[in-house]
């Protein structure tokens, strides 16, 4: 390289008068100036090939043993409104194999930003990099670095218009160039120099101090992942009205930060399946609508359209995840689970009532807007009032040494600062573990306090200061007790068992195990391993607790937990025993202590206080148990003798009860997958025996209805009865 320190000393003066003012102006409008060095203990600061360098002059020079790639990175100050000025130079005419680039990156982006020297058309560009996309953001002409050898003085700005200035010196002359307005890079806090080259160029690359100005210091804002919100999704498309309905599938969110979040790496989860995001700012209140790009013309001017080529299937997990595994905003959504059932054919979306519970999937609907959708417009319901549930606990450990707390809150919360400080360990926005720092004795009861501040992710507070646990131990004979079953539901409806702890301990229940009276076949394990009941507290395991809840409201909602597996269709002939997993029998279902004979159809068993298991006549109360005194064998029967309804057909039961007196009679229609029926008649009184024809008007067309008929007894006792009615036409 001909005397390369005499090359720049003689650009830098030719230029010095310029750049003097530039520096000058730079510094009096900034909060921060750095002089980036290259000696020999600068070389400390630097990663990467620092042994392809020669280090302790003003310039840093490369003086690698041969051909390929050498880079150096090093971090600088992360400023707003930020500048760079660097000389270089390359004692060649650059070329495709002989080039330079200089790289800023910001440590919590995967995008950056990239200055090539000469690698194409011997020109200078101005690139954004990310990993799905490069845009070029300004360039010089073309041929201006087609040189013996190359100078250059360099300036990169970035302003507060949000535009790139790319400003360059050779051979005497100022130019430079200005980006369009982009804002998808943070402030860099890293540079990195990368030259490529044939071994003939190992030695012929040099490049300056490098001054870095810029204003205030920037930090990173850390968004919370509750302020992400997915507010509306379509499946099923099935235009309503052509030209004015969505065609395609898309998903809607609402970004309610404080303050602009860059999203850069990202990716839309549909269920396991990932779409990569292009980078972009979303700003605080900012709709964002992901989809087919044909979506445009459906989508206000104020939201952002995200295009993508989206498959969403009816039921599936939604979420926004980052580079590092950041989650935001994840939601469980089932296109089938709302009433009407025929809007679950397409056509309608579902969404949010409200935008701050759009995180309670639970409180969604269907849309009501003509198009049947409201793509790029976000819910302004007022948020309802929805009872917390209580949380549930497991307790994980080996032994007695260093149990942990597993807590499901069982919706969507907000997890605090303060909870670090009580050792609490947030493994998603519903799951929570915690190590106590004092242990009871095994079987002792113990609490555990809430962090202060804890909040649902609607911003609602959680109503419980404390939980109760304890570290549970096995249940023996006679401690835990079938308290009610039902085995024989009615059509659609789930099985549920019910147990209640009859000892003054916590007791395990994730090792007891339901199968026939002996044990010797369908061994199903009721709960997951770790879960304990508390001394007096009583658990109904259901195959489904929503339906179960909805089908027998007199149970308690609280108290009613998924089975962990699925309950044997075991009947009274054959009786039920419950068993812990060393093969010990707790508790029994004796066919001979069965009152009646036979039971009924979705009516479920109860233990008296006479010590038999009794009908409970009034459709079960799972999670809720009472001692109450035996009933008669039997109140009557309920048969039903016409199941079709159509033309001159009605369905009609007979029925015979042995209570003297009036009857009321009140009937109505029940979707049978969902456990959701219309409000009651006002009834009819009857006598205690005859034939009763149903007078409603036909089921609603779609899904399978149960007709549910509630007879009410002189003395107020509630009896009811449903079964599955078909139409024809």
């Amino acid at each position: 390289m001909p005397n390369s320190a005499t090359l720049h000393l003689a650009t830098l003066l030719g230029i010095l008068s310029l750049f003097m003012g530039l520096s000058v102006n730079l510094r009096a409008q900034s909060d921060g100036y750095e002089n980036l060095t290259w000696t020999w203990a600068d070389s400390v600061a630097c990663q990467g090939d620092k042994s392809h360098f020669r280090w302790g002059e003003g310039f840093l020079h490369l003086d690698a043993p041969t051909g390929g790639t050498s880079e150096l990175k090093r971090r600088i100050p992360a400023l707003r409104d930020y500048a760079y000025q660097i000389d270089v130079g390359m004692a060649f005419n650059p070329s495709s194999s002989n080039y330079m680039e200089i790289q800023w990156r910001a440590e919590a982006s995967e995008s950056m930003l990239i200055l090539r020297l000469g690698k194409t058309d011997d020109r200078l560009e101005l690139w954004r990099a990310g990993p799905h996309e490069e845009v070029v953001l300004a360039a010089s002409s073309s041929g201006i670095l087609d040189l013996p050898a190359v100078d250059l003085s360099l300036v990169v700005k970035y302003g507060p218009d949000h535009r790139y200035t790319l400003g360059w010196s050779i051979q005497g002359s100022w130019n430079e160039v200005l980006s369009t307005p982009d804002s998808i890079l943070l402030p860099p806090n890293e540079i990195l120099l990368r030259a490529v080259y044939t071994a003939s160029r190992s030695d012929k690359f040099s490049w300056s101090p490098i001054t870095v100005t810029g204003k205030c210091p920037f930090t990173w804002p850390s968004p919370r992942a509750m302020d992400w919100h997915f507010t509306e999704l379509l499946a099923k498309s099935a235009p309503l009205l052509p030209g004015w309905s969505p065609e395609q599938p898309f998903v809607e969110a609402v970004w309610t930060g404080p303050s602009p979040v860059l999203l850069d790496g990202w990716s839309l989860y549909v269920g396991s399946r990932a779409y990569p995001l292009p980078s972009f700012w979303v700003s605080a209140g900012e709709t964002v609508v992901f989809g087919d790009s044909a979506l445009a013309d459906h989508i206000p001017a104020e939201a952002r359209h995200v295009p993508l080529a989206l498959s969403l299937p009816t039921a599936s997990l939604l979420a926004l995840k980052g580079p590092r595994g950041e989650l935001w905003g994840s939601l469980t959504y089932d296109m089938s689970l709302v009433s009407p059932s025929d809007k679950a054919s397409g056509g309608y979306s579902l969404e949010a009532h409200s935008l701050m519970q759009s995180c309670l999937p639970s409180e969604w609907q269907w849309s009501d807007d003509p198009s049947g959708a409201t793509i790029g417009r976000p819910p302004d319901g007022e948020p309802r009032g929805i009872p917390t549930p209580p949380a549930r606990l497991r307790i994980w450990g080996l032994g007695t040494s260093e149990p942990e707390v597993l807590v499901d809150f069982q919706m969507p919360m907000s997890p605090v600062h303060e909870a670090t400080r009580d050792a609490w360990e947030w493994t998603g926005s519903t799951m929570a573990s915690i190590h106590p720092y004092a242990w009871p004795l095994p079987g002792a009861v113990d609490s555990l306090r809430v962090p202060a501040g804890l909040c649902r992710c609607d911003g609602h507070p959680y109503p419980w200061d404390w939980l109760k646990v304890g570290w549970p131990v096995l249940p023996e004979n006679e401690g835990i007790a079938l308290t009610e079953w039902l085995l024989d539901p009615l059509p659609y409806e789930p099985r549920f068992v019910e147990l209640k702890n009859m000892s003054p301990q916590v007791l395990e229940v994730g090792a007891l195990f339901l199968a026939d009276p002996e044990g010797a076949g369908f061994w199903r394990r009721l709960d997951e391993p770790g879960s304990f009941l508390l001394p007096g507290e009583v658990r109904a395991y259901s195959e489904e607790p929503k339906q179960t809840s909805k089908r027998y409201p007199s149970g308690s909602a609280l108290q009613i937990w998924p089975s962990q597996e699925a309950i044997p269709p075991l009947s009274e002939k054959e009786g039920m025993g419950l068993f812990r997993s060393d093969g010990l029998r707790l508790a029994a279902v004796d066919p001979e202590k069965l009152l009646s004979s036979s039971g009924q159809e979705g009516v479920s068993w109860r233990w008296s206080a006479g010590e038999r298991w009794v009908l409970s006549g009034d459709s079960a109360s799972p999670g809720l148990h009472h001692v109450f005194e035996e009933v008669p064998v039997s109140w009557g029967a309920v048969r039903l003798e016409q199941g079709w309804y159509g033309g001159n057909l009605r369905p009609v039961v007979s029925y015979a009860w042995r209570q003297d007196g009036p009857w009321l009679v009140q009937e109505r229609w029940t979707q049978a997958h969902l456990g959701v029926g219309a409000e009651w008649t006002q009834g009819v009184q009857v006598e205690r025996e005859g034939l009763w024809e149903c007078g409603l008007p036909p089921a609603p067309n779609g899904g399978v209805w149960l007709w549910d008929i509630r007879f009410t007894s002189p003395k107020g006792h509630v009896f009811r009865r449903s079964f599955e009615i078909r139409q024809v036409r």
